[in-house]
């Protein structure tokens, strides 16, 4: 969940990078005519933009939709500039004042240290635990509330996995050359942090804290395994997590929370629970000590601004992506983003998604319903029963475009001269107001300046943020292969998941009903098995192949997205369109869709990439698809055997 930006600005007084321009897709310059496109389909669309585009000092990878992310960057800079009385404007204007964040120094957390300090024994571990979650700080596991998969309307709390510093659990656990030295970073990191706090016992106290986070990734999920839909919801009563796990006092903390009436939780990630239940009871006292000091130091070190921030940017910027620190401006609207997101996305949704980019939007939307239709008709692996309830579920699909209704919330004004106090006293008014809420669903759980449509699996909710309806991805006036290639088909690879294997575990009626047989779901593994052989086959750096079976569910969606899109761009009349400098209407689709994936990474961006996503690397989402589609095939003629057609036996169909 990691996404890196390029120095690309708005044309409006801003300028725009040479990296890539606001212009349509596609890009007919960036096309590499001397790689055949039934050879190496990626390079072939992309070819001189990867050649003649180097990464920015400060970026770990450059491309299209980190363009995307830099336009909205600094529309989000411009729109909390001119809005200093506001909530939003004033936490921006406290963000950048760094001679006030300089002063104030450590002196906010202090009272936090004096509660470490004062740390005797589990029970004590336990109570700090849950004064942090009171406080709004999450802290080594997740809990909130969130709708039940299956069950739109019904709402409950949710206890997952967390506790790491490093991105995933692999991190600790493969022994590679490149992830041994990274935990070394990271050790050096945390010793660094605990030294900047005054614990004098630092480097000694940094391999404990890194023992307590090897022995919770050890007992993690995998990303396969948290992909997998029976991994993520697991009810208990609440008197049962408390038997299950003594030492974490769940009850106490919900009440302590505001939520005493909750009798059932969900809590599907037991390995992990039970891993730190017996931490909590058995570590000692002083090892507890040494990783909420450094904890503490490591959530507020970005905000924190100096040495503390730079140790911060050196880890996770620089060594996991490749990318060197953010101006303050870049740092600001992060902060924002991160504390005041359902304001900020508001704010950004009113401001730069207009009525013609969502009516034509959702006419893209309406194209895809249709061409979906038409495929869960002729699917002849589903039996009549899942076809209807497919169906159904399409009729009632929630779309949502541009950003989330957001009510006003009574927050507290940000004091200009207290970040870090002003970011403790706003999470712990959230948290209050969020155990408080009437059960709303409304929420958005990506930014409205992400440039990518996403589909909210327990919820049937297709979210298409305004950051999706800027240029170069979209354009509401651009000709068929550019709208349809590009964001069309980002929205029917979105829902493709209302109707797979995971959307298949939840009804139309919002139900947590396997409304797929046996056979029909082993019908389906068999159609989409030739992609986990593909991918595993797929080298992202040398040495390096991605887990074909991680990836899975998101390669499903490219496959199945691209074949519903092409088959709209087809509806659509599209194949009749013009051509352009040579290249045909239905070329200018593909090559859409590969420049959308168009992007330059540095090496430890692509290892953060394939080790922590569930997405495989962009240039693997272009050709691995493509190898797999008929209408790939005719347009540009790929004879059987070359790279860009795979044997007819070693091909995935999803329809």
């Amino acid at each position: 969940m990691m996404v890196t930006v390029v120095r690309a600005l708005l044309a409006a007084g801003l300028g725009l990078s040479a990296a890539v321009s606001a212009q349509g897709l596609p890009v007919l310059a960036d096309v590499d005519a001397q790689t055949p496109a039934c050879k190496d389909f990626y390079r072939h669309a992309n070819g001189r933009w990867l050649s003649a585009t180097p990464i920015p000092d400060a970026d770990a990878s450059v491309g299209l939709l980190e363009t995307q992310t830099q336009i909205a960057q600094s529309q989000l800079q411009a729109l909390l500039a001119a809005s200093p009385q506001t909530t939003v404007g004033a936490l921006y204007a406290a963000a950048l004042n760094e001679r006030a964040i300089e002063q104030a120094g450590l002196t906010d957390l202090q009272p936090w240290f004096a509660r470490i300090d004062k740390l005797k024994r589990g029970k004590d571990v336990q109570k700090l635990i849950g004064d942090w979650h009171a406080a709004g700080v999450p802290v080594l596991f997740n809990l909130g509330q969130s709708a039940v998969p299956g069950q739109r309307e019904r709402r409950m709390v949710f206890i997952t996995q967390a506790g790491l510093g490093l991105p995933d659990r692999d991190y600790y656990l493969r022994e590679d050359a490149q992830v041994l030295q990274i935990r070394a970073t990271y050790r050096a990191y945390i010793e660094r942090l605990l030294g900047l706090s005054g614990d004098a016992g630092a480097a000694a106290n940094s391999a404990l804290v890194l023992q307590v986070e090897t022995d919770l990734a050890s007992a993690s999920l995998s990303l396969a395994q948290l992909a997998d839909p029976a991994n993520g919801f697991r009810p208990l009563p609440v008197k049962q997590l408390d038997r299950s796990y003594p030492n974490l006092g769940f009850k106490a903390l919900l009440r302590t929370l505001g939520a005493r009436d909750v009798e059932e939780v969900s809590a599907p990630h037991s390995s992990f629970m039970a891993a730190l239940d017996q931490k909590v009871a058995g570590l000692p006292v002083a090892q507890w000590k040494a990783w909420f000091r450094f904890h503490l130091m490591h959530r507020a070190a970005p905000y924190l601004g100096g040495v503390y921030a730079q140790a911060y940017d050196e880890l996770y910027r620089q060594t996991l992506s490749g990318e060197a620190a953010p101006s303050p401006e870049q740092q600001a609207v992060a902060t924002v983003r991160r504390v005041l997101a359902p304001e900020l996305a508001a704010s950004y949704a009113a401001a730069h998604a207009d009525e013609a980019r969502r009516v034509a939007a959702q006419g893209l939307v309406d194209a895809v319903i249709a061409q979906y239709r038409v495929a869960i008709a002729k699917a002849l692996w589903m039996g009549e029963s899942a076809r209807a309830e497919a169906l159904k579920k399409l009729d009632a699909l929630r779309v949502e475009i541009g950003g989330p209704a957001t009510p006003a919330r009574p927050l507290p004004m940000p004091d200009s001269q207290h970040l870090i106090a002003s970011l403790m006293a706003i999470a712990k008014a959230e948290q209050v107001q969020r155990w408080r809420a009437d059960g709303n669903t409304t929420a958005w759980p990506i930014p409205a300046t992400s440039a990518l449509p996403f589909y909210v699996v327990e919820e049937n909710r297709l979210l298409i943020p305004a950051g999706a309806l800027q240029a170069p991805l979209f354009d509401p006036a651009a000709d068929l292969a550019s709208q349809w290639g590009g964001l069309g088909s980002l929205i029917a690879r979105e829902l493709m998941h209302a109707v797979d294997g995971k959307g298949a575990t939840i009804n139309a009626s919002g139900q947590q009903v396997a409304w797929w047989q046996v056979a029909e779901a082993e019908a389906f593994a068999l159609r989409v098995r030739p992609l986990i052989s593909q991918y595993s086959a797929f080298e992202v750096l040398p040495g390096f192949t991605l887990d074909g079976n991680a990836t899975l569910y998101e390669n499903i969606a490219d496959l199945g997205g691209l074949q519903i899109a092409w088959a709209a761009f087809v509806a659509a009349g599209g194949e009749a369109g013009p051509g352009v400098q040579g290249s045909s209407s239905a070329q200018r689709f593909f090559l859409s869709w590969a420049q959308v994936w168009k992007q330059n990474s540095r090496e430890a961006a692509t290892r953060l990439s394939a080790l922590s996503m569930a997405t495989a690397p962009n240039a693997f989402r272009v050709n691995g698809p493509l190898a797999h589609h008929n209408g790939f095939s005719s347009v540009y003629r790929c004879h059987e055997g070359s790279e860009m057609r795979l044997p007819e036996a070693a091909r995935a169909a999803v329809w």
